[in-house]
């Protein structure tokens, strides 16, 4: 089969079509460089000049969806030790109230982070499919309180006050979207964090206060080429998320609460997105394990509509063998 450039062999993926050869990416974080615009995209470019993968999932400071709300972190330069929460914008009930819609281009934080994506957009040279990552409304909400927990209270408590705030914070991020299509995004890695699981919620809690939302800040990029829904954590919500329109996938499918990459390509009918262990195989596993996971991948979902990543954002200190590794394998593997 002809060489396919990049975003062709994404493109033949996300159809589950042949490609000439499995697609590859993974991300992480670079703690000592995301707390600036240049300093982020160039963390990210270099990370894609050196292992050149198939698309580059922009991993920005995850604080940085509710900042600009009151919330203030430190941050350190170790490359290791994330951000540590100083303060938080919701202490009580009551201050909900004063979550209001911002104007991510006045927003100090917000407006860094479309910056990033316009140095990212340069140095990529439209070679890549690059997508921004946006949490979903609802899990924004959440980093805003005490605990995750306290969300949860406030849902109990006054639930149409928690939906102003979202409101709030929904308006924000369609316009944030927005801005990031100006710039030239390919599409969204939109992930649901804690609250896509059966350990913190159910679906009516879900349908109420996360799916209308979501809908919202999809709509924006529903003609991109390239969108993916990130459903994080254990036990998590897969196939209640299967019709979300994306065209993609991804979650920790090496938990064994959660489906398998080959069950959860069979629940949503749609591409998936990894087979490799982030915590254990990737950061302390061999190379040969990597491989190893990396064929079962394979045999499980037949080659097609399957990318090859990990089911979540692995840690700074996994070492890069096992990185390159993997990126040398999908240029020679074949069916077992």
């Amino acid at each position: 089969m002809k060489k396919m450039t990049k975003k062709q062999r994404i493109d033949m993926a996300l159809r589950g079509q042949e490609v000439d050869r499995i697609p590859v990416s993974f991300w992480r974080h670079f703690y000592e460089y995301e707390d600036t615009p240049r300093g982020l995209a160039d963390a990210m470019l270099l990370f894609q000049e050196d292992y050149d993968w198939d698309f580059v999932k922009v991993n920005p400071r995850a604080s940085y969806h509710h900042e600009d709300w009151g919330a203030d972190y430190k941050f350190f330069k170790d490359g290791i030790s994330k951000p540590e929460r100083i303060s938080y914008p919701v202490k009580r009930l009551a201050d909900l109230e004063r979550i209001k819609p911002l104007q991510p281009l006045k927003s100090s934080v917000l407006r860094e982070h479309i910056d990033a994506l316009h140095y990212i957009k340069k140095g990529l040279q439209d070679k890549v499919y690059f997508l921004m990552t946006v949490f979903t409304p609802l899990s924004i909400l959440g980093d805003m309180t005490e605990t995750r927990d306290t969300l949860k209270e406030f849902i109990r408590e006054d639930p149409k006050l928690v939906h102003t705030a979202l409101e709030a914070v929904t308006q924000t991020f369609e316009e944030f979207v927005t801005e990031c299509l100006n710039v030239g995004i390919s599409g969204l890695f939109f992930a649901t964090t804690h609250w896509g699981t059966y350990d913190r919620i159910d679906d009516g809690i879900f349908d109420e206060f996360s799916r209308p939302y979501d809908m919202r800040i999809l709509n924006p990029v529903k003609d991109c080429p390239f969108n993916l829904l990130h459903v994080c954590k254990s036990n998590n919500m897969l196939k209640h998320l299967k019709d979300y329109p994306v065209p993609a996938f991804n979650w920790d499918s090496a938990d064994k609460t959660n489906p398998d990459i080959g069950k959860g390509k069979e629940i949503t009918g749609k591409t998936v997105i990894g087979g490799i262990n982030h915590q254990k195989t990737l950061s302390e596993g061999s190379k040969e394990q990597c491989v190893e996971e990396a064929f079962s991948a394979l045999d499980a979902t037949g080659g097609k509509g399957w990318i090859l990543a990990a089911g979540c954002t692995f840690a700074p200190s996994a070492p890069s063998s096992n990185l390159k590794t993997l990126r040398e394998w999908v240029e020679q593997a074949k069916a077992r």
